[in-house]
């Protein structure tokens, strides 16, 4: 009876321990790909799935937007043809739409978040040196994935005040 007892012991802590390093392992896995599991479930939007789309293809990606208005930013097409600028979750992200396509893009309410060259992982993309770095006021990644630039913003704090990304559009 003894021995059965001392088996099933046995049993439970080989079961435990062997669950607890395949718990080690995926996490090494991801530190490897320089992913710590604070940061894997932090990525704000993922930018690759909205840039260059529609209002209706983004609006099946972030919901229906929370508000439209009419913009007429200097320097592009809408100035004589205004344009759609649709505000998503709250107002924290505004998306411009040039020629009809997401094009400038401004996440808000990101001040939870120290401005630092891992930023660009926010956006769901791998990290990458940034092309200009200055952290007292922004940090800019330029032409990754066909985005012109990706701009974070310094709150005076260390943290990110706002992300602004142009797709095309100077």
């Amino acid at each position: 009876m003894k021995i059965v007892g001392g088996i099933s012991v046995l049993f439970v802590v080989v079961l435990l321990y062997s669950c607890g390093s395949t718990n080690t392992s995926k996490n090494e896995k991801k530190e490897e790909m320089g992913v710590t599991s604070s940061e894997s479930s932090d990525v704000i939007v993922n930018l690759s799935e909205i840039v260059g789309k529609p209002l209706s293809e983004v609006e099946k990606l972030l919901g229906k937007a929370n508000k439209i208005e009419k913009a007429k930013p200097s320097g592009t097409p809408c100035k004589e043809n205004p344009c759609d600028k649709a505000f998503f979750d709250s107002e924290k992200i505004e998306i411009l739409f040039i020629n009809g396509k997401a094009d400038w893009i401004t996440i808000n309410d990101v001040s939870k978040y120290p401005l630092d060259e891992n930023n660009i992982k926010l956006l769901g993309y791998p990290k990458s040196s940034p092309s200009f770095s200055n952290p007292s006021t922004v940090i800019r990644w330029s032409n990754v994935d066909g985005i012109k630039e990706i701009d974070f913003f310094n709150n005076g704090s260390g943290k990110i005040e706002y992300i602004y990304v142009k797709v095309k559009t100077e």
